[in-house]
């Protein structure tokens, strides 16, 4: 579960990199470069308040070969919400009593074991500073004593230290700021001055040779904004962070001085976008930073409304039910598809064909068969393909290949692909089928594309469990035909070889989730047809952090969730297959859009912009980053 874009943004731009702009213009479309500096390796901390202070443990626990200490207040053990909102708002809030310690220890343990995250060794020497306040009613001082015993299991007693008799509520302790301690009544910026500087204290704790100093040895001008964009790929808002963060670099650290980093989480409510830099400012760090040459890194976390309205570091789950990724072998990813999911497939295998190893196809055609024209989708591509121009769209293949905006069609001959077209089907109709054998056979080696194209069956996805009856050309949704043809099973065995055959039965329901796809298309996924939810099918031992392959599976027209809910997730003859043979399976989801998409199919004509078939294609694009969170431990 290794939180691989921050660990960029925490440890490579700041230690290893090389220098950048160090100019702020105070606006966010031009906030700086981060730079690099003359970091100390191993001397590197964490600390957190609140949804900062969980994130700071689930970052100390990841990357502990790399942290030398930790300073929570008002947090919780490692994954104690074990991705559940409600359990985040109960037991690791306020009934601390439900906290499963021992539990998360095996977790923790098991994470480790898989390389999830750094050996549990690491943490025996690591120094901690926990602090609760005794009038804290948001996260009570039961959880921080869970957190305790949590770190009681891995870290030396003597290097732990505590500090809960402090009459406080829910906030971060100063010593020149805030509102007043003594009640449990807090509120913005959730800073108290109760005399106590905290800031300090966990720092002197971790670092032993600190010299006091308050917030008045704070140079201002020493507070940057930097850009945080470029280490979530451009597009920061799909999890919920900000496009700038703060950093405050003390004067000899900027003359190349050998510094300490310190990274400093803020709190629910807390971010750049609720309270400005308030929380940078006044947490209590920078006064100390100055005078003791450490680095304190403020990542920003930004609201989203649907998925994260309080602006809170994800330590429950809200970037998805795979926010901690999965164990995906490199490649062994590939892709199937029915209908528009099938000329989506098709698209998607050779736009990304350095990283599938294959596809099956149901009744779809050559790669950008309609050619950006819904009149040439609606005929050649469907019932007239004697005028589908394969080597038109050959040359057209190699020309987005050679200009980058697909890959180097030279990875598509070990590909393997599979071919099905029911011999009834009268919507795309066969000949469709057999100009897209023509396109591939100019890519792909002979043997390793396998065809069936003599099932007596209409238009659908061919099961053989589930759906209408065979033989016939009329097909209605769910557009699941039961022709006793374990379709799934059959390109999945084509494309891996070494498969083992599962029918439905075999699938665990609890297994198959929704996840938000909001993250992967700006926060707007409407706006390029794409509904809301996705569903992903996870193995058991997939969640358990065997090594497991990923298999895209894009449903046709009519068949999103808008229209048949999670019928194609369910019975499309995936889930058992995987369930058996560790392959996690992802079904995005199109939404029908009255104006450009009535019928909920997927874009390969051209209704979201001419790219739409390449690597830069909207709906491509955001497929893409769903493998890349799914994929990225």
């Amino acid at each position: 579960m290794k939180m691989a874009k921050l660990r960029l943004l925490l440890w490579i731009s700041l230690a290893l990199g090389s220098t950048g702009s160090s100019s702020v213009d105070g606006h966010t479309e031009g906030a700086a470069k981060l730079e690099s500096y003359n970091v100390d390796a191993g001397e590197t901390s964490v600390s957190g308040l609140s949804s900062g202070a969980f994130m700071a443990v689930q970052f100390h626990v990841s990357f502990s070969s790399t942290l030398k200490g930790a300073g929570i207040t008002a947090g919780g053990p490692f994954y104690c919400a074990e991705g559940l909102i409600s359990i985040a708002v109960s037991s690791c809030a306020v009934t601390p009593a439900l906290i499963p310690v021992a539990q998360l220890v095996l977790l923790t343990k098991s994470d480790a074991a898989y390389g999830f995250i750094d050996s549990t060794s690491y943490l025996e020497n690591s120094r901690v500073f926990l602090i609760s306040g005794a009038k804290d009613t948001v996260v009570v001082q039961g959880v921080m004593e869970k957190l305790d015993e949590y770190y009681s299991t891995f870290v030396k007693s003597e290097n732990i230290a505590r500090n809960f008799s402090i009459p406080a509520g829910h906030g971060q302790l100063s010593n020149v700021y805030g509102s007043k301690c003594g009640t449990a009544t807090v509120s913005s910026p959730y800073i108290i001055n109760c005399d106590y500087p905290s800031g300090f204290v966990m720092l002197q704790h971790i670092y032993s040779d600190i010299t006091y100093a308050d917030d008045n040895a704070m140079i201002p001008e020493n507070l940057l904004e930097f850009n945080q964009s470029e280490f979530f790929a451009g597009f920061p808002g799909l999890v919920s962070m900000d496009t700038t963060g703060y950093v405050y670099v003390p004067t000899q650290c900027q003359k190349g001085s050998a510094c300490r980093l310190h990274i400093a989480f803020h709190g629910c409510r807390q971010g750049r976008g609720t309270i400005g830099d308030v929380f940078a400012v006044h947490a209590g760090y920078n006064g100390v930073a100055e005078m003791n040459n450490i680095i304190v890194l403020y990542p920003q976390v930004v609201k989203s409304t649907l998925t994260n309205p309080y602006g809170c570091w994800d330590w429950w789950g809200y970037t998805g039910p795979f926010y901690e990724s999965y164990n995906v072998v490199a490649g062994e990813t590939s892709v199937s598809g029915f209908s528009s999911g099938a000329f989506m497939a098709v698209q998607f295998h050779v736009s990304f064909s350095s990283i599938v190893k294959g596809a099956g196809i149901t009744a779809g055609g050559p790669f950008y068969c309609a050619d950006g024209y819904f009149s040439l989708a609606i005929t050649r591509c469907t019932f007239s393909p004697i005028f589908i121009p394969v080597d038109y769209l050959m040359a057209l293949t190699e020309t987005y290949a050679t200009s980058g905006l697909i890959d180097p069609t030279s990875n598509l001959e070990s590909s393997r692909v599979f071919l099905i077209s029911g011999t009834k089907d009268i919507v795309v109709v066969p000949g469709v089928m057999t100009k897209l054998e023509e396109y591939y056979s100019n890519y792909v080696k002979s043997e390793n594309i396998e065809i069936n194209f003599s099932i007596p069956a209409g238009h659908g996805q061919l099961s053989n469990m589930y759906g209408s009856n065979c033989g016939t050309s009329i097909v209605t949704a769910p557009y699941i035909i039961n022709c006793d043809y374990p379709s799934g099973f059959v390109m999945l065995q084509h494309i891996y070889g070494d498969i083992t055959y599962a029918d439905d039965n075999a699938m665990i329901p609890e297994n198959l989730l929704e996840f938000d796809q909001s993250q992967f298309f700006s926060g707007f996924p409407g706006l390029v047809s794409m509904d809301t939810i996705g569903y992903v099918y996870v193995p058991t031992q997939c969640q358990n952090g065997a090594a497991c392959r990923l298999h895209i599976a894009f449903h046709g027209c009519l068949q999103g969730r808008g229209m048949v809910g999670d019928v194609f997730a369910v019975h499309g003859g995936y889930n058992g297959v995987a369930e058996i043979n560790n392959i996690i399976v992802l079904y995005p989801q199109v939404a029908s859009n009255i104006l450009i998409n009535p019928y909920g199919c997927w874009d390969w004509w051209g209704y979201t912009g001419p790219l739409y078939g390449v690597k830069e294609g909207l709906q491509m694009a955001g497929v893409k980053r769903m493998l890349d969170r799914i994929a990225q431990s």
